[in-house]
């Protein structure tokens, strides 16, 4: 899911968002939604966003983000969210709080393999490739898959 995805309908105008994780998706998320004219805040609890990044696209994102005056602040831990705040804990261990109208959590992925032991029951020569072997990048699923489909 894209940001492009989530229907207008469920955003007013000027929002404070929170976005809850600084990997590539919730880079993204929060980019299109200041894009969109929200005010937005991206959080992550390591030191930086976008580590897994290269550099040459991280450093245009980093500009984009900065050109819509997305708010990061890294090293911030969540603990809690109610009633419009997100309660955390900063490097420090100090509690600090986001006021926000709408969060997005972008918390990292995990695979999920029950399909493919369904599969390879039905299906004896099946390749696994992508996120069911590594959570991973497009590019390096689109790579594995090549290379498998010029070995069958």
């Amino acid at each position: 899911m894209t940001i492009a995805d989530i229907p207008s309908a469920d955003f007013k105008d000027k929002e404070n968002i929170v976005v809850i994780g600084g990997g590539l998706v919730g880079c993204e998320a929060a980019l299109g939604l200041a894009m969109k004219g929200h005010n937005v805040t991206l959080l992550e609890m390591r030191d930086d966003i976008a580590i897994d990044l290269n550099i040459i696209n991280k450093v245009s994102l980093m500009n984009e983000l900065k050109k819509y005056n997305v708010n990061i602040v890294t090293g911030i831990r969540c603990n809690e969210i109610k009633d419009g705040k997100l309660i955390g804990t900063d490097k420090d261990g100090k509690t600090v709080e986001y006021s926000f109208d709408k969060a997005i959590a972008a918390t990292g992925t995990r695979r999920i393999n029950e399909i493919v032991d369904a599969v390879e029951r039905e299906f004896p020569e099946t390749y696994v490739i992508g996120d069911c072997v590594n959570i991973g990048k497009i590019a390096d699923a689109v790579h594995k898959g090549f290379i498998v489909g010029t070995q069958i």
